[in-house]
């Protein structure tokens, strides 16, 4: 795994997960915390509708983040998430954008 090479807490995420809907998020985050248990990995889940001081915490140790497009778009923008580590394709930023425009919230598509 990408991220396993490292026991040391990361300062910033090493690979993140797009999920249309907070459900879906929670779901992908809570099969991912259970992985991260047995190899060592932290998984930070956020979404909409939960206080963002509780995900900012959860974010300073994550190896993995599981985010809607909305929030992440929101921390990354107040410099709370720095996603600069992930390899991605296409680039996040546009990925975000495209994502967030295409997946209303509560839209049953899953890309």
């Amino acid at each position: 795994m990408l991220c396993a090479k490292t026991k040391m807490r990361p300062i910033q995420p090493c690979m993140a997960v797009l999920a249309p809907t907070r459900e879906l998020a929670i779901q992908i985050g809570e099969v991912l915390h259970k992985v991260g248990e047995v190899v060592k990995v932290e998984t930070a889940i956020v979404y909409g509708g939960m206080p963002k001081y509780v995900q900012k915490n959860a974010l300073k140790t994550a190896h993995i983040v599981v985010a809607t497009p909305g929030r992440l778009q929101d921390l990354m923008q107040e410099g709370s998430c720095d996603l600069s580590k992930v390899p991605s394709s296409p680039p996040l930023p546009s990925a975000l954008t495209h994502t967030h425009k295409r997946l209303p919230e509560g839209s049953p598509h899953i890309c």
